[in-house]
């Protein structure tokens, strides 16, 4: 099993990106929060899961080792794929998880695409027990809790961006939306609160 990669980013996809580790490719597929903040030509370190099903081989990637537990906590619902469990990572992060499913918090978990209230209630049901470790100050956000040229901090930036791509946005709009949501809602905004202003700004656009 692979743990991690270490390499240079050649080009970032969609969903994925494809990382050059001392000559050989990989495509590692990553949430949006990681690709929305990597850049071509970077370096970087990427802890990944393996996922290997009798019709399948992928590596699913993450820059946190708690996302990557995240994830394979995730999958282990039942009805959870590594697709939608990439994509609940997609629209929040770990720690956010984690408070929404230990709070019964179905309104949260229902803002990601794809999550309906059924999922929403079986991942309540099936991990609200499992996730003592992530809930509070215990995990590390992607980013290490910089903080952008906005003074926003840098996990909440990428949760909203991220969660405006997954609603179907193109990058450069939700760029410039989460900024005037930075703006307007100031800089220790919550991630509710930035989002909705985000989304009245593109709505009246």
């Amino acid at each position: 099993m692979i743990s991690f990669l270490k390499g240079i980013i050649e080009e970032i996809g969609d969903d994925s990106l494809f990382l050059d580790v001392n000559g050989v490719g990989y495509q590692v597929y990553a949430p949006s929060r990681v690709l929305a903040q990597v850049a071509e030509g970077e370096v970087i370190k990427i802890h990944t899961h393996t996922y290997v099903r009798e019709d399948a081989l992928a590596l699913y990637g993450f820059t946190e080792t708690t996302d990557r537990a995240m994830f394979e906590k995730l999958m282990s619902v039942s009805g959870v794929g590594a697709k939608m469990a990439m994509a609940i990572l997609s629209g929040l992060s770990s720690q956010d998880i984690a408070n929404a499913v230990t709070a019964g918090d179905i309104a949260t978990l229902t803002q990601i695409s794809g999550v309906g209230k059924k999922l929403a209630e079986r991942l309540i049901l099936e991990l609200k027990n499992k996730l003592g470790a992530f809930v509070g100050g215990n995990v590390t956000s992607i980013g290490g809790g910089k903080v952008t040229a906005a003074g926003m901090p840098q996990s909440a930036h990428s949760d909203v961006l991220s969660a405006l791509i997954n609603m179907g946005f193109k990058m450069a709009q939700a760029q410039q939306a989460l900024a005037v949501a930075a703006d307007e809602a100031g800089a220790e905004a919550d991630f509710g609160t930035l989002l909705k202003t985000a989304l009245k700004t593109l709505r009246s656009a």
